[in-house]
């Protein structure tokens, strides 16, 4: 988080929306995940 206010005080948006994509990226893959091994114990079961 420090990084995306330390881009966004410089003025420099781009390294900013760069870095909030990233993280809103690495959060759906994480939740596509757990969706997937749920769906795949429900069944299996």
């Amino acid at each position: 988080m420090r990084i995306i206010e330390h881009h966004v005080a410089e003025g420099q948006l781009s390294p900013a929306i760069q870095q909030i994509g990233i993280i809103l990226f690495a959060f759906l893959g994480a939740h596509m995940g757990t969706e997937l091994v749920q769906w795949m114990c429900r069944d299996g079961g």
